[in-house]
């Protein structure tokens, strides 16, 4: 049933992709010649010359598709190995991975080390799509915490996407929305504009209520939830907490999948216990969580385009007034161990 596919792997040889590195005959084996493509076409022919191919193995490269099983050491726990599926890149010699993955692995990028293991038959290539996928290992074995979730660039647009006061207009929507939903395979369902006149404008909050629509399973029920914020009114400068509770950014209500009030933050898109994410798995399984996870990574990072998003030197510097408080705490420290041997001792009256 492939044959026409792994003569043309044969033909191409190693260093065409895709190709082939060489082909077992039983006990023998052929090695294909990356310049010399007229042996690696008599190679073809004795392989379709053959009475029976049962024996015949040819070592081709990876495809798109293909199911590897990755590895960081120390390997503490089991999803320290998880089943991913393989995108061919047409340039460069490093692994990717998605940062939601990097949780699973206590793996960051300053030069860390992965191995890659390719399963060489249907019984580990079963496995791979299955057992060991990582849309199964969501939950922590140990305590059954979230693993899974989104970090850094995505949680400043997820907030940024979510604030009150961010409107967007009809190509903005229309485009976040179709990009992060570039692999649907159905009518992608849009939401009517918030604002009608003088302009249609959708707000950010509407998006990740279009995304939560669209990544529930046919015949499901839309989400209904209710969470804490990370991020909560008195953060806010100038700003004091709010007495009613519906009208509060502190608090996330989630009510038919369309997202009411709330900011999205690490509590709802990081790997936080009872946050979006995990809520999402709980109720519609790996599959929907892990797309779930796609089409909010490719939301923010299309909304950061419009946005943007910098931050410097002057931003992280200690202004003026707070550094002379934290040296007047590092002083008053300083001086802790003398007060409290005098209290423990009895001798705070005596100047001896």
């Amino acid at each position: 049933y492939n044959s026409q596919n792994m003569m043309t792997y044969v033909s191409n040889g190693p260093n065409l992709h895709p190709g082939a590195s060489h082909v077992e005959f039983g006990r023998s084996k052929a090695i294909l010649n990356a310049t010399n493509s007229q042996r690696n076409y008599a190679i073809c022919k004795r392989i379709l010359s053959q009475d029976s191919v049962e024996n015949t193995k040819i070592r081709r490269h990876l495809l798109n598709g293909d199911v590897v099983l990755m590895n960081r050491q120390p390997t503490l726990h089991r999803p320290s190995i998880m089943g991913h599926r393989v995108r061919i890149l047409p340039k460069g010699r490093t692994i990717r991975l998605h940062y939601a993955n990097c949780k699973s692995y206590n793996a960051d990028f300053d030069g860390d080390e992965m191995n890659a293991h390719f399963p060489q038959n249907e019984i580990g290539r079963s496995e791979g799509y299955n057992i060991s996928s990582c849309v199964n290992h969501f939950l922590s074995p140990k305590d059954g915490k979230p693993l899974t979730g989104l970090i850094q660039d995505y949680m400043v647009s997820g907030f940024m996407m979510t604030v009150r006061d961010r409107f967007i207009t009809k190509q903005q929507y229309q485009k976040i929305i179709y990009s992060s939903l570039v692999e649907t395979d159905h009518l992608v369902l849009c939401l009517p504009p918030a604002i009608q006149k003088p302009e249609l404008l959708w707000t950010g909050k509407q998006i990740i209520s279009t995304l939560l629509i669209n990544c529930t399973p046919h015949l499901k029920d839309f989400l209904n939830m209710q969470g804490k914020c990370k991020v909560v009114e008195k953060l806010w400068s100038n700003c004091t907490p709010c007495a009613d509770v519906h009208l509060s950014e502190d608090n996330i209500l989630i009510r038919n999948g369309e997202l009411l009030m709330g900011v999205f933050d690490k509590n709802q898109f990081g790997a936080s216990p009872y946050g979006l994410i995990h809520i999402f798995y709980e109720i519609y399984g790996g599959h929907c969580a892990n797309k779930l996870l796609s089409v909010l990574g490719r939301a923010c990072i299309a909304l950061l385009q419009y946005t943007g998003f910098s931050m410097g030197v002057h931003d992280v510097v200690c202004r003026p007034e707070s550094n002379v408080t934290r040296e007047n705490l590092i002083l008053e420290s300083r001086n802790s161990d003398n007060k409290l041997l005098q209290v423990v001792f009895g001798a705070e009256n005596d100047t001896d």
